[in-house]
């Protein structure tokens, strides 16, 4: 039997993350190596090191400097209010402009708590309706003109407007405006908390919001000095510093790959699957809030509006693997891959073949060329215990690799024959 090369992924998860893969010496079993895979070690000091030495303070300038744009001209209280989503954000601002500062970090949580609740209560309506619609038999057995379709929209239109009534929340029944989505999503209320909190000497929560705001804005300066400045703080324990906005499958899949160099093998699994589980979620929610009303800016005819809206639903839900696939603010471009690299390993070291089998092949759908890969598959298809059978992606894994090739090509269409047709 070939014997493989046996590299361990030093996976240390800290506030900031960089590549550091070490390899050990050569063993006589599978490759373990997630080759190309980012893993995480201390680099403070690197992203760090080219700033200035002085500390900067923290004060009202400082935020003042960037955000006059988004402000009132007054310092007063809104007289609209305050409960609307769309409002919430101005009523945190007008707290910190007044140096109420306690009342600017119960403003601002309102406001984020607000917003996750509209975004989640959108997604979980258009869910329901849409499982809802898919279980209806179609009042005529035969699609004539595609007709199966739009009974389908029509009743799930229908079903939309029940559960948005059921809610009976203003905010959740419309789409916000571009500006104020625009706020939350560049987690703009951050650069204000961290101020805030400092004020009421709350440093860690202070560090945590710039930290935050840091994920989105990786390479801003002054964010930068401002979270160096709380680093330096004596109060702020630098292992403690946490992204408040990071999704819940992240927390997971570091766990996982701690596991993983620990040789924890049952942990492994259990983290990284519930993970998978977690990040189809996190995705499907974000694709479903993609759904929202469309402004043209011209009346098209019947089909052209149908198209159009359909272009940009889906420009949008090709961004959501984008913006899930980061871990604190590092973007990586394999993130949901990897946790098949993972888990073929890990099924591997406890004697599951068929679950290795599977998480291999799953893994190959989205880079059939990685070597690592492949010749892990290669050393599985000799062993006495594995079946050809088992060589076959897992369902999600199937499911989301057509959805995501079919999606691109659609939108490559778009784009050559659109901009033909314009020449």
């Amino acid at each position: 039997m070939r014997a493989f090369d046996q590299y361990v992924v030093f996976a240390l998860i800290t506030i900031f993350f960089t590549v550091a893969i070490a390899t050990s010496a050569a063993s006589d079993e599978l490759s373990n190596d997630v080759d190309g895979q980012e893993t995480v070690s201390v680099v403070q000091d690197e992203i760090l090191q080219d700033l200035p030495s002085e500390k900067i303070a923290t004060e009202s300038a400082h935020v003042a400097g960037k955000q006059d744009t988004d402000r009132p001209v007054n310092g007063s209280k809104t007289e609209e209010d305050p409960n609307k989503l769309d409002n919430l954000f101005e009523t945190g601002v007008e707290s910190y402009l007044n140096d109420d500062w306690q009342g600017c970090i119960d403003d601002f949580h309102k406001a984020l708590n607000s917003y996750k609740m509209h975004k989640k209560t959108v997604a979980d309506c258009r869910r329901q309706c849409r499982a809802e619609v898919n279980d209806v038999e179609p009042i005529f057995p035969y699609d004539i003109e595609d007709m199966h379709f739009f009974e389908r929209k029509v009743r799930e239109t229908l079903c939309l407007m029940k559960c948005k009534k059921i809610v009976r929340n203003k905010d959740n029944d419309r789409q916000l405006p571009v500006h104020v989505e625009r706020k939350y999503i560049e987690r703009k209320a951050y650069e204000f908390l961290h101020i805030c909190y400092y004020k009421t000497k709350r440093y860690q929560d202070a560090a945590n919001a710039i930290f935050t705001f840091l994920t989105i804005h990786p390479t801003d300066n002054q964010t930068l000095r401002n979270m160096q400045f709380y680093i330096d703080l004596p109060e702020v324990v630098q292992e403690d510093i946490v992204d408040l906005e990071s999704d819940p499958f992240q927390a997971m899949y570091k766990d996982g790959v701690i596991a993983y160099y620990e040789e924890n093998y049952p942990e492994v699994i259990e983290q990284l699957e519930n993970s998978l589980k977690a990040y189809m979620k996190a995705e499907e929610d974000c694709r479903l809030y993609c759904e929202g009303p469309f402004d043209q800016g011209w009346l098209p005819d019947f089909t052209m509006s149908i198209a159009n809206h359909f272009a940009f639903g889906l420009k949008c839900k090709r961004s959501c693997s984008y913006a899930l696939n980061k871990l604190n603010g590092e973007q990586r471009h394999d993130l949901l891959i990897s946790h098949y690299h993972y888990l073929q390993y890990a099924y591997f070291k406890i004697g599951k073949f068929k679950e290795a089998c599977a998480a291999v092949e799953s893994f190959l759908l989205f880079i059939p060329t990685d070597e690592t890969v492949s010749r892990n598959k290669r050393y599985f298809m000799e062993l006495p215990e594995v079946k050809e059978e088992y060589f076959k992606p897992r369902k999600e894994a199937e499911s989301y690799f057509k959805r995501q090739e079919y999606e691109l090509r659609i939108l490559l269409y778009i784009q050559e024959q659109f901009n033909s047709a314009k020449n």
